[in-house]
């Protein structure tokens, strides 16, 4: 394998996708639209807005021989990702998503895991951490995550993460990752899953004295706020129509990596990630609407930063 910009394990998934009048309660029947069925998963996501941002992407992971590990396939084949870093297991079934979105563009999405947790890694894996600029990961056991993060660092890249406020490490297990990560992005729920707490300032603060060097905190529609040790800096969002969320963090994450790989100003950096998540969120699925670098310089107005 050549070197390449961003190397991405684990967080796929095949989404199924259901138009439904309103977010159901406890014990509530409705009638809902099947709209389609798409590749997904946070992290795959993100490797496929990378790709379509100009970064050379990989992933890594486990898929089953099924349909839905097919959908997978063909989904990084679309967009230029890497795969010979994939294994495809026969017997297991790929993991899949329910995502239920209603009229506003707002969703709830329900997370079947069906493949190993953590994923199953080889020596070709740990050798691609090594020529990588950044492996992009869900928070993992420590031990397991330790041994992905090391010949990574050891190698001068960086370790980001996505923290979601559904993981299932936390506490102490959680803080050891962090300890092992550079780059954090997080909503408010997820900062909380952290520290127990959801001011972003507050949280963002003691995140960093765990080690890593800069925490993005997204808000929806509000922005996003970034913290390194000497910075703070938030940027409101944009006004657009929203179709569909899915998936806007996941753009988000690709294009802050792909500025912050290209030592651009935190501002510069928060401002080009908030205009490619609401080009995203502007077509249903989460990969329909992902832009190119160009496209977002056009949004933004500019020909480039530099």
């Amino acid at each position: 394998m050549t070197q390449i910009d961003l190397l991405c394990i684990g967080g796929v998934s095949a989404d199924i996708i259901l138009g439904v009048p309103c977010i159901p309660a406890t014990g509530e029947k409705l009638l809902a639209r099947f709209i389609s069925q798409q590749p997904g998963g946070i992290v795959s996501n993100t490797a496929c807005a990378a790709a379509r941002l100009g970064l050379r992407s990989a992933w890594a992971g486990t898929i089953g021989g099924d349909e839905s590990g097919r959908l997978i396939m063909d989904g990084f084949e679309d967009f230029g990702v890497d795969t010979s870093l994939v294994s495809i297991e026969g017997e297991l079934a790929t993991d899949f998503t329910v995502i239920l979105l209603d009229p506003s563009g707002e969703r709830t999405i329900l997370v079947v895991p069906t493949t190993p947790s953590p994923p199953k890694l080889n020596d070709d894996v740990y050798q691609a951490c090594q020529i990588c600029k950044v492996v992009y990961l869900p928070p993992y056991p420590p031990k397991w995550f330790k041994r992905t993060a090391d010949p990574v660092h050891a190698a001068g890249g960086l370790v980001a993460v996505d923290v979601e406020s559904s993981s299932p490490v936390e506490g102490g297990d959680l803080v050891q990752v962090m300890e092992n990560t550079d780059l954090v992005f997080c909503n408010p729920r997820g900062l909380e899953h952290i520290t127990g707490l959801t001011d972003p300032d507050k949280g963002s603060r003691e995140v960093l004295k765990l080690g890593p060097v800069c925490v993005c905190v997204t808000l929806g529609e509000n922005g996003a706020i970034a913290f390194t040790r000497n910075e703070r800096v938030y940027q409101p969002g944009f006004d657009v129509p929203v179709i569909d969320t899915t998936g806007a963090g996941d753009c988000f994450h690709a294009a802050f990596i792909n500025e912050y790989i290209a030592g651009r100003p935190l501002e510069e950096i928060l401002r080009f990630a908030n205009a490619a998540a609401a080009l995203s969120i502007q077509h249903i699925g989460p990969r329909a609407g992902l832009p190119t670098r160009a496209e977002v310089l056009t949004f933004l107005g500019e020909s480039d930063y530099d």
